[in-house]
């Protein structure tokens, strides 16, 4: 079975990351880059990495996901507190 990994240690993220930065960049030196290209150097460098992967991204385990279930469930609850209040005070 593999291990789940951290994000932080995915190289498909970090160069996900650095393309962020360098298409504006070079946009900024006068460099044109179209989507079309980005899009074409994007697919090839993931699917490269994605060679390389030795295993899957997780977040740690079922703590982080319990902990990613509250969260959630207190999102929605807020949210129809939220709605609650705003109808009490419009009606």
């Amino acid at each position: 079975m593999m291990e789940n990994k951290h994000p932080a240690k995915s190289k498909t993220i970090y160069a996900n990351l650095v393309s962020l930065g360098v298409v504006p960049l070079l946009t900024h030196f006068g460099i044109k880059v179209t989507p079309e290209i980005t899009v074409v150097v994007m697919a090839v460098a993931n699917i490269i990495l994605r060679f390389m992967t030795k295993g899957s991204l997780g977040l740690g385990g079922s703590d982080a996901e319990k902990k990613i279930g509250l969260l959630y469930k207190a999102y929605k609850q807020l949210k129809k507190d939220a709605e609650a209040f705003k109808n009490a005070k419009t009606g």
